[in-house]
């Protein structure tokens, strides 16, 4: 069954068109990227598919499992490095091995697919668009309610200087605790709240480029910190 605040979710973004995301809405795990790469569908079309999908869900008042074969994706894309850090955090348990968007929900900070970071940065609407996302969508009862979440999306959100310019504390709720380097070039920061009940890591972009690949070393730490986290 889907809780209240992702109905109301649902609704409030069939009403502005904004982007959901994909996975387990009752998942405690909230990973957050980029943006889409399926920069062949316009910024519309990919809203309105998604909106769609989830409007059906509802209805049915089915959680939708997923059996896709997550070796159709390259070596460097995304979903695989999320399907990678996804069974380091469930290292020894039933659900290692699973697609990772069965325990696992996932969106974008901006909601415009681009294939290139720099193509997504030179749309006009692009800061705006972001600013709202950040302002509106991410402050909803749903989202602020994961346990955990990894902001792998790099600049797209920062966390410098005072008052609003750390933005990862003011959406939230959380202050910085420590950075991890666990290769030169691959850190990650966390964060926590008050209670050390939600756990907000911040890192680069899950996914290979012209920066080098994504290290399995960095991705094992990270899983790690998580399912410590958990645990605890």
């Amino acid at each position: 069954m889907y809780q209240n605040d992702f109905k109301y979710l649902v609704k409030q973004c069939l009403e502005s068109k904004t982007l959901i995301g994909s996975g387990n809405p009752n998942a405690k795990i909230l990973f957050v990227g980029k943006e889409g790469s399926n920069h062949n569908d316009s910024k519309e079309k990919n809203i309105n598919e998604n909106l769609e999908c989830w409007k059906n869900h509802l209805k049915s008042e089915i959680i939708p499992m997923f059996n896709y074969s997550i070796g159709q994706f390259p070596n460097g894309h995304t979903w695989r490095k999320y399907q990678i850090l996804h069974d380091y955090i469930f290292q020894d348990t039933d659900k290692k091995g699973e697609i990772f968007e069965n325990n696992i929900f996932t969106t974008e900070m901006n909601q415009t697919p681009s294939k290139r970071t720099g193509d997504a940065q030179r749309d006009s609407n692009f800061n705006n668009d972001m600013a709202n996302r950040k302002s509106v969508f991410f402050k909803t009862e749903f989202i602020q309610n994961f346990k955990v979440v990894v902001l792998a999306c790099s600049n797209y959100i920062r966390n410098t200087g005072k008052g609003n310019k750390r933005e990862i504390d003011t959406i939230f709720g959380v202050s910085f605790c420590k950075e991890i380097e666990v290769l030169p070039k691959f850190k990650f920061w966390i964060h926590y709240n008050d209670n050390k009940t939600k756990l907000v890591i911040h890192c680069r972009q899950l996914s290979d480029s012209k920066f080098g690949s994504i290290p399995d070393d960095f991705l094992r730490k990270m899983g790690e910190v998580i399912r410590e986290f958990q645990t605890t």
